[in-house]
């Protein structure tokens, strides 16, 4: 499966200058046209974990065109909106990792969630936080994955030894925009 993390930028500073309705308003806004997205690209959002999701695929060229399409029509119609009533614009990052996890039933005897947990998920997260910006990162696993035009929309970026792991991971930029419907 593939994992998608999308996280709000600097939202403790936003979440400091705005009253709290606001932030929260903010946040639904950004989670309803981002649950829009993944639903058709055929993935499930599996939490919300503050300013953030983590997202769910079978295919990782489907995570990869939610990614895509959040970034370049969603978020933009979304800031355009916001913008035209003298709000904040809003940036994210989107990282996205692909690879075996486990999906299953996690939490005590009176509650308990149904969560996907393993290496890929934590690297899909730490993917994410070093992504920039506005940027949609990717990792080698997912790279792998994606059909030969989708990839072609990647450029290697760097390696980084992400937190936690013992070997570099390789992450991938998408440059430039692209047509996420193919």
């Amino acid at each position: 499966m593939s994992v998608l993390y999308l996280d709000v930028v600097s939202f403790t500073t936003y979440s400091e200058s705005n009253p709290p309705n606001e932030v929260v308003k903010m946040l639904n806004d950004l989670f309803g046209i981002s649950e829009v997205v993944i639903r058709e690209h055929f993935g499930d959002i599996d939490k919300f974990i503050g300013d953030a999701i983590m997202a769910v695929f079978h295919d990782a060229s489907d995570a990869v065109r939610a990614g895509m399409k959040l970034l370049n029509t969603a978020l933009p119609e979304m800031n355009r909106i916001r913008s035209e009533q003298n709000k904040a614009e809003i940036a994210v990052r989107i990282g996205i990792n692909s690879g075996l996890l486990l999906q299953g039933d996690v939490g005590t005897e009176v509650r308990k969630d149904l969560t996907v947990i393993g290496d890929t998920v934590n690297v899909a997260a730490r993917v994410e936080k070093a992504a920039f910006p506005g940027c949609l990162m990717i990792s080698e696993a997912c790279l792998a994955r994606l059909s030969p035009e989708l990839a072609a929309c990647f450029e290697y970026h760097h390696s980084e030894l992400l937190k936690g792991k013992t070997e570099e991971i390789k992450l991938y930029i998408c440059e430039g925009s692209v047509d996420y419907d193919e």
